[in-house]
């Protein structure tokens, strides 16, 4: 009779970390998808007209010629950005199954997030607005990384 109580407590036991577990697996696909889908509106700078990108690029640093470089490198990572969203989206559906795709992801984001805000607050440039919403929108990136990191290792516990 004790082998059979300890059976149960032992089933309870493991349907309260499956819960944990699907609680912290639902915030994982949560966090991927709104991730995801912000990443796939980087479409639109993608193929913008070439006017919206002089007039977003003088609204941000006025007296910026926006030369071929600019233009190539503004358009090519607004593209990657829409192709990481997309891969966020696709990794939110299954999380289990896409787990290495979304390790990876997130040690590049907060590795990546975190070393592009530093250099940036250390970089010799004047501390406008603009600085500092690049600051800030890696140290999110970064954040990213971590939290999905934190979130997948707890959803993924056997």
């Amino acid at each position: 009779m004790a082998g059979t109580e300890r059976i149960v407590t032992d089933n309870a036991n493991d349907a309260a970390q499956r819960t944990v577990q699907n609680r912290w697996l639902l915030g994982l696909q949560v966090l991927l998808w709104a991730f995801g889908v912000s990443g796939l509106l980087a479409a639109v700078p993608a193929v913008m007209p070439r006017s919206w990108l002089v007039a977003a690029v003088a609204h941000a640093e006025p007296g910026t010629p926006v030369l071929l470089l600019v233009e190539y490198l503004a358009r090519s990572l607004s593209a990657m950005y829409c192709l990481l969203g997309g891969i966020m989206c696709l990794c939110a559906r299954e999380p289990l199954r896409h787990a290495p795709i979304i390790r990876w992801l997130g040690g590049f984001a907060a590795v990546a997030g975190t070393a592009a805000c530093i250099l940036i607050l250390l970089a010799p440039y004047p501390k406008n607005v603009v600085l500092w919403l690049l600051a800030v929108d890696a140290g999110i990136i970064g954040l990213f990384g971590v939290a999905v990191l934190t979130m997948q290792v707890i959803a993924c516990r056997s």
